[in-house]
Order: structure tokens, then C-alpha cells, then sequence
């Protein structure tokens, strides 16, 4: 698969645009994740016309949120909300497979950014900066998530997935969409799609077999938001251990008794923490090429790139 297209706030990709004229380089993000990702940057508050070095700003609560100057006390929600508006567009025409945002920023933080009160004062509710808040209702679907988080491996894996898989989804869509190209996705993605959720598997399979008189752009629309849920949150170990039995059940008229138990030992290593997800696939990846598992060998649960190691730490 060629590069694909993730939204990233500018100060991560080392561009001197925060509030201090400074950056926030994220190395991961420049460097480890540049061989697989074409970024799309964006900085609202400088788009906006606020230069830089500038004053804070931050969300309040005075009735609706706002989003002011921490200082002078300027309000710039009617600028935010209309530039991340019509900023939309842009996104979509860039068929965007996921968002990188900063964390803790009023424009761009994702998730828990501080609100203050009139007075100044730092309040128990959380919200989403801004920008970021359009673009997750503009596009519920697409991965998002902050740089810091991405220093979690769970949080770090599924985003890595949900980004190829979205960027898999898109290449469907310009080869053309058809009922068979939506059965080739969901078989591809079958067993990732059971690590998150098995009865949520069993839905999405259900929808694709009882389509009833829903035209194929219809049905893909419904898939796509189902799939998004499903998804979204990261496989526990003990669900990843559940695809692992269903996956060494292919083997069990190849195999011998000796390699068997070793597989049950490393999956039940791996279930107890002991040792990284990376082993146990790697050994049924290796017993799919040598028993030449075509179905087995064309499933994304056992495919990941290698380099970055999404699978070491987990």
C-alpha cells in the first residue's frame, strides 16, 4: 500500500506555530511514522490570524463554550467554529485516513481539554478543542487520536489498524464499490474485527449477507459506521487470545501433537502477560506460509508492519 493521508496538527510536524513561536516535534510521528503516512497539517488558531508568539487561549464555560484570549479576554469562537466549518472540505477532499492531534489544545485537543470559568479558574468537565471537536462530528468514522496517547501500544496498534484498514477502505471505493469488494473487506479484516468484538463481528457479517433492497452505497454507508463502533476501542489480551485458538484450529490436521501444545503454551504465555503478542502470530503466520493457508495468509490480523513494532509491547 502506498502512503496514506493522516490530519496532523502542524506544531507536531515541527513547524513553529505555537503559542510561544515554539514547536512540539514529535519524532514517532516525523520519523518512525513517516515511511507509511503523507501528512496533512493544519494549525486553526494561525488560520485564524493569530500570529505567533500570541496570547493563550483557552475554552470557558459562560453558558455555551467559548473559546477566549486568556488574557485580554477576546473571544474567538465565531472564528473557530467558522474556519474549522469550512475547513471540512479541504479534509474530505483529502481523503484523510485518520487525525494526529495536540494534546490539551483548545483548538486541537481531542480529548479531555481543560474548561476554565469566567473567573479563571480550571473546571471538573472536559471537552475537545474546537477543531478537533468539528472534525470528529464531520467524520465519526475516521481514527483520531493525540500524540501523547500513541505512547500507549493498545492505543497505538489500533490506531496504526484503523488508519490502514480506513486507508484500505478508500482504495475500495476508487477501484469501485460492489458487494463483493464489501465481502472482500470484511473477510480481510475478519479476525482483527473478532479481537475487538466477536458479537460485533457476527452483526457486520449479518448486515452484509441480509441486505435486503439497500443499494450497495447504502449498505457500505451502514457498514462503515457499525465497523467504526466495533472498532474503536482497543482488543483486550484475553480477546486477542480468543482469536489465537480460532486461528491454530485451521492447523489441527497439519500439525503434530508437539506443535500444538508448544502454540496452546506460547498463547497462554501471551494471555498471562508473559510475553508480547509479536510471538504467538508470528508462529501461526509461519505454520500459514508453510501449510499455505490461502485464506489464513490473506487475513490482516497476522500482517502488520514489522518496523514499527505495534506488536512487541503488547
Amino acid at each position: 500500500m502506498s502512503k496514506i493521508k493522516i490530519g496532523l496538527s502542524a506544531c507536531l510536524a515541527g513547524e513553529d506555530v505555537r503559542y510561544n513561536g515554539q514547536n512540539c516535534l514529535n519524532k514517532l510521528i516525523t520519523q518512525d511514522l513517516d515511511e507509511y503516512f503523507e501528512y496533512v497539517k493544519v494549525c486553526p488558531e494561525m488560520a485564524i490570524g493569530l500570529g505567533t508568539p500570541r496570547e493563550t487561549i483557552r475554552v470557558v464555560r459562560d453558558g455555551d463554550l467559548q473559546l477566549r484570549a486568556s488574557r485580554s479576554n477576546t473571544d474567538y469562537s465565531k472564528a473557530m467554529r467558522d474556519f474549522a466549518k469550512a475547513d471540512m472540505k479541504r479534509v474530505a477532499d483529502a481523503n484523510l485516513c485518520g487525525f494526529i492531534f495536540k494534546k490539551g489544545s483548545p483548538s486541537c485537543g481531542a480529548f479531555r481539554v481543560k474548561i476554565y470559568n469566567p473567573q479563571g479558574m480550571p473546571q471538573v468537565e472536559k471537552t475537545s478543542g474546537f477543531y478537533a471537536a468539528q472534525v470528529m462530528e464531520s467524520f465519526p468514522w475516521m481514527p483520531v487520536e493525540e500524540e501523547g496517547r500513541l505512547n500507549d501500544p493498545p492505543l497505538f496498534e489500533n490506531f496504526i489498524q484503523k488508519s490502514f484498514a480506513l486507508g484500505r477502505w478508500q482504495q475500495m471505493l476508487k477501484d469501485g464499490l460492489t458487494h463483493k469488494r464489501l465481502l472482500d473487506f470484511h473477510q480481510y479484516h475478519k479476525y482483527w474485527i473478532m479481537a475487538h468484538n466477536q458479537a460485533g463481528l457476527k452483526r457486520l457479517g449479518k448486515m452484509l449477507a441480509n441486505r435486503g433492497e439497500r443499494s450497495v452505497e447504502e449498505l457500505a454507508s451502514d457498514y462503515l459506521e457499525e465497523y467504526s463502533k466495533v472498532v474503536s476501542r482497543p482488543p483486550t489480551s484475553l480477546k486477542h487470545s480468543n482469536v489465537l485458538y480460532h486461528l491454530l484450529g485451521y492447523f489441527k490436521q497439519d500439525i503434530d501433537a508437539f506443535d500444538k501444545q508448544e502454540m496452546v503454551k506460547l498463547i497462554e504465555q501471551y494471555r498471562k502477560n508473559y510475553i508480547p503478542l509479536v510471538v504467538p502470530i508470528t508462529r501461526l503466520a509461519y505454520f500459514a506460509d508453510k501449510y499455505q493457508s490461502e485464506y489464513l495468509l490473506n487475513q490482516s490480523y497476522l500482517k502488520h508492519p514489522e518496523r514499527l513494532g505495534v506488536l512487541n509491547k503488547l
